[in-house]
């Protein structure tokens, strides 16, 4: 009996961390979309992470991840590309997303964060 009950606890302390990642998303934007992953990549807002694979959608301020040897590659709706090596790191925030302005145009780099 009382491991059933610490099982059924345990289930329900999921089902909440579930409900509670999935209200997280429907609270933020999706702003695009992910094209093509190798590897471990992830997605991190607040306590949550989700694990990327191709289709999974981007979300307004989430804090991109790739692992030793992952490779991301994203569009977001406002036309900018994003692609991630290894070890890399991305908020998407207003400087990476700006639905209100073209993406650039020519040659640019933004340097975020990375190890070779």
């Amino acid at each position: 009996m009382r491991n059933h009950l610490i099982a059924t606890l345990a289930g329900a302390g999921f089902l909440a961390a579930s409900l509670t990642a999935t209200a997280a998303l429907a609270e933020r934007p999706n702003v695009g979309g992910i094209d093509k992953v190798q590897m471990k990549a992830e997605a991190v807002y607040q306590a949550s992470n989700r694990q990327l694979a191709d289709g999974s959608h981007v979300m307004f301020e989430d804090h991109l991840k790739t692992g030793p040897g992952a490779r991301l590659q994203s569009t977001l709706k406002d036309g900018t590309q994003l692609t991630l090596g290894e070890n890399a790191s991305l908020i998407v925030d207003e400087f990476a997303y700006d639905p209100g302005q073209p993406p650039l145009s020519g040659p640019g780099v933004m340097l975020v964060h990375g190890r070779s």
